[in-house]
């Protein structure tokens, strides 16, 4: 018995989207700020500054979203069980301190606790996973067998104690009625380098090219231009994502600042125990991450 045979041939549902579709629905993925909440989020950051603490420490009680919070709420059934983005534009993100940018960041972070979020400028490229599953399934289930595999991702120098220097969780996993993704093709090139990780045949190859070139297909992914102040939030669980090149200003002063965050959100999927390899946790809710002798829990600005 294959693992295919327990997975269904296509996985139908908000989340399994094609990018040349979902780009034509700005509307369920771009909201844009009204006066009134743009009032409300900045009271809410003065009033966390006005704390004196750092703004890594905030908490949804620490910043007081009345009205927005509503929003945020039907973002974060979005985000688990919907299409799983969401970009949040229209802050006068040029009359911030690089303090009250990202005090509001976190800060509606605090309230919502997606994967994956971000504020920068430039096109960002975001493609459903399951999308890439039901191409493959489709046109060569052989090569998608072999994403189920434990293939070796490198942690690229960020190992925690007693832990191996490289991960062994599938790119593909089914576990509790979901498919969730882990994959960087470059980290799991560079795994090659350790001896005692799991060789890639030629047929494993083939599965992760043709991954790639389904990753990479214009009509499969959604393109999206961010400008400054936006920010965008993503379910890493279940989409991949990549950024174009850009050039940036010569001054520092106007140089792009990107700011992420990676959160753990209350009601998210259960987690294959491999994960455990990735953040320590695969508690819901309470998922750690690359935790090493040097790390500091802070939020650093520049």
């Amino acid at each position: 018995m294959t693992i295919l045979n327990t997975i269904p041939e296509k996985i139908d549902g908000a989340s399994a989207w094609v990018g040349a579709d979902l780009q034509t629905r700005q509307s369920e993925w771009l909201c844009i700020l009204s006066a009134d909440e743009i009032s409300e989020i900045e009271h809410a950051a003065r009033y966390y500054l006005s704390l004196g603490r750092d703004v890594g420490e905030i908490m949804a009680q620490d910043f007081p979203l009345p009205q927005f919070s509503n929003h945020l709420q039907d973002m974060s059934e979005k985000l688990l069980r919907g299409i799983g983005v969401d970009v949040i534009r229209g802050l006068p993100i040029k009359s911030y301190s690089q303090e009250m940018a990202a005090a509001i960041f976190c800060g509606i972070g605090a309230h919502l606790g997606p994967a994956r979020s971000q504020n920068a400028a430039g096109d960002s490229l975001l493609v459903s996973v399951e999308t890439i599953y039901n191409e493959m399934r489709a046109t060569r289930p052989d090569l998608l067998e072999l994403l189920f595999d434990p293939i070796a991702t490198d942690r690229r120098g960020e190992v925690p104690e007693g832990m191996e220097p490289y991960m062994t969780i599938p790119p593909f996993s089914w576990n509790d009625g979901r498919l969730t993704v882990f994959y960087q093709r470059q980290y799991i090139d560079s795994a090659q380098r350790f001896a005692d990780a799991m060789r890639l045949t030629p047929e494993h190859v083939e599965a992760l090219d043709y991954f790639d070139e389904l990753a990479n297909d214009s009509d499969l992914y959604i393109k999206m231009r961010l400008i400054p102040g936006d920010m965008q939030f993503v379910y890493n669980h279940a989409q991949l994502h990549d950024r174009t090149g850009y050039v940036d200003w010569p001054e520092p002063e106007n140089r792009r600042h990107l700011f992420r965050l990676w959160l753990s959100m209350a009601g998210d999927r259960e987690l294959p125990e491999c994960f455990k390899q990735r953040y320590g946790s695969i508690t819901v809710g309470d998922r750690g991450g690359i935790i090493t002798s040097a790390t500091r829990l802070h939020a650093p600005l520049d």
